[in-house]
């Protein structure tokens, strides 16, 4: 089985590789609360990763309970914005090539460790407010990354 942290190390270091944000930080809890927060810093391209649920799938021989493989599907969203959402509403259209190369970049991707997949499952825009700062315009992309242990 592949580690957690090896996983969201590989995962960083793949999005880190495309280019595309300013600063992709990782949080050690599933606080999404804690997330939104960090999104007041003013870089323009911003990611946050965001580990969540595992669930398994278990393949038994029949009549018998012997395992014969199991998929372990660990959920880990992606917070994304590309820009100060004050300055116009067209400006949200920036947000948009920037989720689709993402999504792109990270469809059916192994993050350089076998018997790893990278599976997009849903992207979500959100527009963030505060009272106190600007605005910002978000993408919630939800990822499932699968491996598969066989007996």
């Amino acid at each position: 089985m592949i580690p957690t942290a090896e996983i969201l190390d590989a995962l960083q270091s793949t999005i880190d590789a495309t280019g595309l944000f300013d600063r992709v930080t990782r949080h050690s809890s599933a606080d999404l609360p804690e997330a939104l927060e960090a999104l007041r810093d003013p870089a323009p391209k911003l990611c946050f990763i965001i580990p969540g649920t595992d669930t398994w799938d278990h393949v038994l021989l029949e009549d018998r309970n012997i395992p014969q493989s199991a998929t372990l599907k660990s959920e880990v969203t992606l917070l994304i914005t590309a820009h100060d959402a004050t300055h116009t509403r067209s400006g949200s259209d920036t947000a948009y090539p920037l989720k689709d190369h993402l999504q792109a970049a990270l469809c059916w991707d192994n993050l350089s460790i076998p018997n790893l997949l990278t599976l997009p499952q849903t992207c979500e825009p959100m527009r963030i407010e505060w009272d106190d700062a600007p605005a910002r315009t978000a993408w919630q992309l939800t990822l499932e990354i699968r491996q598969t242990l066989t007996a």
